[in-house]
């Protein structure tokens, strides 16, 4: 496949008119060409919090945008006290269901991140969460991390693809490096969930660390899936993966056919990461992040083959 740039699409911009990340993007079809975009910009303290815009996709007008971020961090001491990202919102049963990663701050290393969960009513982004606690914690498959959830609802059963971590490195200067790679997990509501333990994006390399933000279509009886990953021997900065599977479970890496890399200059010429996969009047389009994971913005890119 390949897959043609038509350059930045959006770029959210803190109360000094600087960057503020727009991080994670997903989008909702409202009318014509227009969609809401979904993203999780950082506050002053680096808090996450998610908001939207409204946007022509290819005029690139905004044409509103939230007031208020949709969720905010938790209680102190909760597992999403220090930031929410967003990662996806799912229609079921006259509610809309809205999955993220909460971020909490820690001491032995930098953070913790777990899966988070709150409901709307068709058709509001008034969202309240389902608990202080998170839908997925920490367990015998995934005791470091689990976050990024991405949710597809197959004959009564939620399928969910997510990040785990299997460890933490201590390096040089303190510094600790994370270890994740996508793994599975089912459900019968939504809510409570049975994790697998089974890694469906496993590292192809020994310098592969962080495998991340899974996007899972089917396509008549093939899924396909887009993530980011990243390796030491790449100046650790996030390139974009694909793969191919005929379960969801068993899958092939097929990184070279991902059609689309970073470019020589610009928003996006050091980094791209996050994508988002869309069907639009017949043709396929990804929304994806650039350079220092979304801090300069959102593109948009066409399938042309």
């Amino acid at each position: 496949m390949k897959w043609e740039k038509h350059g930045l699409l959006y770029c959210h911009k803190n109360a000094n008119g600087g960057d503020a990340y727009t991080t994670v993007p997903f989008v909702e079809h409202l009318k014509d060409d227009i969609f809401r975009v979904y993203f999780s910009p950082r506050d002053s303290e680096n808090r996450s919090y998610p908001f939207f815009v409204d946007i022509d996709i290819f005029t690139k007008e905004i044409l509103g945008a939230a007031e208020q971020p949709l969720i905010l961090p938790g209680n102190l001491g909760t597992f999403d006290d220090a930031g929410c990202v967003l990662f996806q919102i799912l229609e079921n049963n006259n509610k809309r269901y809205l999955y993220y990663s909460g971020w909490t701050l820690a001491k032995r290393v930098p953070f913790t991140f777990f899966i988070g969960l709150a409901f709307a009513d068709i058709g509001s982004e008034n969202f309240i969460k389902y608990s202080e606690a998170p839908i997925i914690s920490a367990n015998k498959f995934d005791p470091f991390l689990a976050g990024a959830p991405w949710v597809i609802i197959e004959n009564d059963i939620w399928r969910m693809w997510y990040i785990t971590g299997s460890g933490w490195e201590e390096e040089i200067d303190n510094f600790q490096k994370h270890y994740y790679t996508i793994t599975y997990a089912e459900s019968v509501n939504g809510i409570d969930w049975k994790p697998s333990g089974k890694i469906c994006i496993p590292f192809k390399t020994d310098k592969e660390y962080a495998i991340a933000r899974p996007v899972v279509i089917k396509q008549n009886s093939l899924y396909k899936m887009w993530y980011s990953y990243r390796a030491t021997e790449n100046c650790a900065t996030y390139q974009i993966g694909y793969a191919e599977s005929m379960n969801g479970i068993e899958w092939e890496r097929k990184d070279d056919k991902a059609g689309i890399t970073t470019s020589n200059t610009g928003w996006d010429s050091e980094m791209i990461c996050y994508p988002f996969v869309f069907n639009h009047k017949g043709k396929m389009y990804m929304i994806y992040n650039g350079n220092s994971y979304g801090k300069t913005g959102i593109g948009l890119a066409e399938l042309i083959e």
